[in-house]
């Protein structure tokens, strides 16, 4: 029976490799419309990986990073997604604005459609999602989420 150091040891090989795409498949949560089950964990922070120019100065972007309970609205599965958004506008590859500032979009769109007027502040946004029923819409592309 093999002991503690030569199980530590083994190497990574095609075996292991496969195992664990399978258990990274077996994790996606099924295709569908998902409603989140507030409240979502929330984490403003500021990205120290992508940087943004403001006034000027270039500064780390800030993000709003959550964390969801979710529901599937048909089968009512549970799982559990993270998703970040950010008002600091970031163009991908493509030219486009990437899915964070287009989830930002989105939320400020959503809290004028349920108060009626503009936010005050961007942490008003933030803690609108934080604190009420979101849909999201999940799909699956190759590799992942």
């Amino acid at each position: 029976m093999e002991g503690m150091d030569e199980l530590l040891n083994r190497s990574y090989d095609a075996e292991q490799a496969q195992a664990d795409k399978d258990t990274q498949t077996e994790l996606l949560l099924e295709v569908g419309t998902y409603r989140t089950l507030p409240a979502l964990t929330l984490t403003p922070r500021q990205s120290d990986r992508v940087k943004v120019m403001d006034k000027g100065v270039e500064r780390g972007r800030l993000e709003f990073r959550y964390f969801a309970q979710i529901q599937h609205e048909q089968t009512n599965a549970k799982g559990g997604i993270g998703f970040t958004i950010s008002p600091d506008k970031v163009m991908n590859k493509n030219g486009r604005p990437d899915s964070t500032s287009q989830k930002w979009t989105q939320a400020v769109s959503a809290f004028r459609a349920a108060f009626g007027r503009e936010p005050a502040t961007l942490m008003e946004v933030a803690e609108y999602l934080r604190d009420y029923p979101v849909r999201l819409r999940i799909t699956r592309l190759e590799g992942n989420e």
